[in-house]
């Protein structure tokens, strides 16, 4: 079959894509802060985010629901926050998008430019960006 050094390699390069893979795993998490008032830093939580998981604001995370007023998002990240959960849009005014950095969500960017969508958000799901 494989002779000693066949064996060696493949086996070499099974473990080189399992870290590489273990790379992208954590290149494709985000730790996204959301914070419940805008004047409260302490009032904040960070979720380490898989990339394209909808989130929802339930159980312990249930005091951030309809309730957040600012979001930071990590360099080489998008999110968008729903005002329903299951990250699901209904219409235009339901749903922000969000870039790298702090957002107040006072003045967050929807499908019709800024809006208000301060305590609206009850789900949200994140992409990197390349």
């Amino acid at each position: 079959m494989f002779s000693k050094v066949s064996r060696v390699l493949v086996l070499a390069a099974v473990a080189a894509n399992l870290a590489g893979a273990a790379v992208l795993k954590e290149r494709f998490t985000a730790p996204v802060t959301i914070c419940e008032n805008i004047d409260s830093p302490q009032q904040c939580v960070t979720l380490p985010v898989n990339a394209d998981t909808c989130i929802d604001l339930t159980g312990g995370l249930d005091p951030w629901n309809n309730a957040i007023s600012i979001v930071d998002v990590p360099q080489g990240f998008a999110c968008s926050f729903f005002d329903q959960f299951d990250c699901v849009s209904n219409g235009n005014n339901d749903v922000v998008f969000l870039q790298t950095g702090e957002t107040n969500m006072f003045n967050a960017e929807g499908f019709q430019g800024p809006q208000n969508f301060n305590d609206l958000a009850s789900s949200f799901t994140c992409a990197a960006v390349w």
